[in-house]
């Protein structure tokens, strides 16, 4: 009767046997070996289940790789080598990143900078509907010339330029925080100057 050795002890057993009398291991004489990595395979098994490459069909546990030590358990399966590239751990940091900087040009470009008309024109200046406000914003601004150098000094109430509306919501905004007229006229005047030599202002 032919012999091979036992896959879990190293002893030499009867090929025939079920199990081994030293360790009482299954006889896996009828599994596939893989060529690659040696694992011991189902006999119909047609890849490894250690590494994941083809098994020749056929192929027995040869009596050269049959060399394990005594005391040896069976070598434990892991899991197939996936063939696909798995995603890399830093494309969500990147995609993240990217999102945010994007969000963050979104914000910059729709923040404060004024809203747009429907001509394309950017309003710098955002009137109330605060009638007695609105009223004291033109009677002050009565008092200055466009800042800008470009608008010939025409009369702050009246000009529609960038500057000028910048000038209007400075004052709107100084009127909503409780200062009086003649403050609100000096801290203009201290930003933008222009105030009319016509106006008698202490």
């Amino acid at each position: 009767m032919s012999k091979h050795v036992c896959g879990t002890c190293g002893n030499k057993i009867d090929v025939d046997a079920r199990f081994c009398p030293h360790c009482g291991s299954k006889n896996i004489v009828n599994e596939n070996l893989c060529p690659n990595c040696h694992y011991e395979n189902e006999a119909d098994a047609r890849f490894c289940v250690s590494c994941g490459k083809p098994l020749t069909p056929g192929a027995k546990k040869s009596k050269k790789h049959s060399s394990h030590k005594p005391g040896k358990g069976k070598a434990k399966a892991r899991a197939p080598v996936s063939s696909r590239k798995e995603q890399s751990p830093l494309s969500f940091p990147i995609i993240l990143a990217g999102l945010i900087l994007i969000g963050a040009v979104a914000v910059y470009f729709t923040s404060n900078r004024g809203a747009r008309t429907s001509s394309g024109k950017i309003m710098y200046e955002q009137p109330t509907s605060n009638v007695a406000l609105e009223n004291n914003v033109v009677d002050i601004a009565s008092q200055f010339s466009c800042a800008c150098g470009s608008c010939g000094e025409e009369s702050l109430e009246k000009c529609l330029c960038p500057t000028a509306q910048k000038e209007r919501q400075m004052i709107r905004e100084l009127l909503q925080q409780g200062k009086d007229k003649k403050q609100v006229i000096a801290m203009v005047n201290e930003v933008y100057g222009h105030l009319k030599t016509n106006v008698n202002f202490p």
